[in-house]
């Protein structure tokens, strides 16, 4: 989601970030599945047993027998990113005027995590069992509604603990990051008053603007990216087994233990495993937040 630093009065310039902020997240969906798949599928795996796998094993075996494998889960992944926008948008206007932009940001982003998490579950659960064999992928590749009657309704907002977490987090660090850096950086908006007459200024503040996004949005990525490994094992985890004397055996994923459970099978390197793959993905999403909190930023100015 943007930057949640403007105020707006007039539909014209709400309906124009959010036509921005949902065709920049699509767009970065369908561009970075393939890496979210590699991803997913390696976190899975991270057992005390089996080595952590590297992302180019994870994507070979995703595009195999076919290269359509790499967009597995596009469906709740392109839905997921299509509605984050406008709920981000929709919590932050609620609160407008009420309360500090920065914790009117962060309720925002917690709001916008929630509605959207059984579509988080759904993707994670499509791609993670590329490494897993046909046997331990069955449960992944339940529908929705085989999932909601057996492990019932609740269990769609799986891992909604490390994914808030993860998200709220990591927007808090970039939003504080990107403005120390920016203020450091960047000279005060009222001496770049030439460029309304000056289109070379504009891009170039547009440039600096992408690029520390990018570096924010990247290092933001990397501090929470253990919240990120717990929120896959959670999600793929089998809740539902039955023993060798055929009883149901009901075992639910919690936070505490499934975090202590990965550092004691990989040690602090596991925690961070589909690191690096994040990192990119947040780093391009971060040369469109840059230029998208700078154009927020002028409606704020423009509105006052």
């Amino acid at each position: 989601a943007g930057r949640p630093v403007f105020t707006m009065e007039p539909p014209g310039e709400f309906t124009a970030l959010l036509r921005g902020g949902t065709v920049g997240a699509v767009a970065l969906c369908a561009v970075s599945t393939p890496i979210d798949v590699a991803r997913h599928a390696a976190q899975a795996v991270v057992t005390k047993k089996r080595p952590s796998p590297g992302l180019l094993e994870a994507l070979r075996a995703a595009a195999s027998p076919s290269p359509s494998g790499l967009w597995r889960g596009f469906a709740p992944a392109l839905c997921r990113s299509a509605m984050a926008p406008a709920t981000f948008l929709l919590a932050y206007e609620v609160q407008r005027g009420s309360t500090e932009v920065i914790q009117a940001g962060m309720v925002a982003r917690a709001v916008q995590v929630a509605a959207v998490q059984p579509l988080e579950l759904f993707r994670t659960c499509r791609q993670a069992g590329v490494l897993m064999s046909e046997k331990e992928r069955f449960h992944l590749e339940r529908s929705a509604w085989e999932v909601t009657t057996a492990d019932g309704p609740r269990t769609l907002w799986r891992g909604l603990i490390p994914t808030l977490l993860r998200d709220v987090g990591a927007s808090g660090l970039f939003w504080c990051g990107y403005l120390s850096l920016s203020q450091a950086l960047l000279p005060a908006r009222g001496e770049w008053w030439e460029e309304e007459f000056d289109p070379a200024a504009a891009r170039q503040r547009a440039l600096f603007s992408a690029g520390i996004g990018s570096v924010c949005a990247g290092a933001a990525a990397i501090a929470t990216q253990p919240m990120d490994i717990v929120k896959t094992k959670m999600q793929t985890h089998r809740m539902i087994t039955t023993d060798k004397n055929g009883y149901r055996k009901v075992k639910v994923a919690r936070f505490f233990a499934t975090l202590r459970q990965t550092y004691a099978d990989a040690g602090v390197r596991g925690l961070f495993v589909g690191g690096a793959a994040r990192a990119v993905c947040a780093a391009a999403s971060g040369l469109l937040l840059g230029p998208f909190f700078e154009y927020a930023q002028l409606i704020a100015d423009d509105s006052t």
